[in-house]
């Protein structure tokens, strides 16, 4: 199942272009979360992720561990 699929996942990447992030798919089928501050670490994840629910709520711990404010 595609990531683009859950409503969710949509809101966090408008959230996180709104802030300065930079959200790319890659070739691989990853999504790239690049983070305004440098210093932080780039986030890449499945683009097509088996259990949706686990999918966006691990997603959103990480993006908080790396200062995005959701």
């Amino acid at each position: 199942m595609d990531a683009r699929r859950f409503p969710e996942f949509r809101s966090l990447v408008t959230i996180a272009v709104k802030e300065g992030w930079t959200v790319e798919m890659t070739g691989k089928n990853h999504w790239r979360w690049v983070p305004k501050d440098p210093c932080q670490t780039i986030l890449v994840v499945s683009g097509t992720p088996a259990n949706g629910d686990r999918f966006v709520r691990n997603l959103k711990a990480d993006l908080r561990r790396r200062g995005l404010g959701v």
